[in-house]
């Protein structure tokens, strides 16, 4: 009885940091692909945009 608690808890954790280190993975991709997009811009598109609203976008 115990030690399937044991396991299912050992499993159970590790399926939470396996999440979270896939997500992570995920938000550093998006943020790159987003800010190379963001570099290949015309430079009429900063013009036009702020440097908050950039920032804003960035997190």
């Amino acid at each position: 009885m115990f030690i399937s608690i044991a396991i299912s808890l050992i499993l159970c954790m590790l399926s939470v940091a396996l999440i979270s280190w896939s997500a992570l993975r995920q938000i550093t991709r998006i943020r790159i692909i987003f800010l190379e997009a963001v570099l290949r811009q015309d430079m009429s598109w900063f013009d036009t945009d702020s440097e908050f609203n950039l920032a804003t976008k960035m997190t």
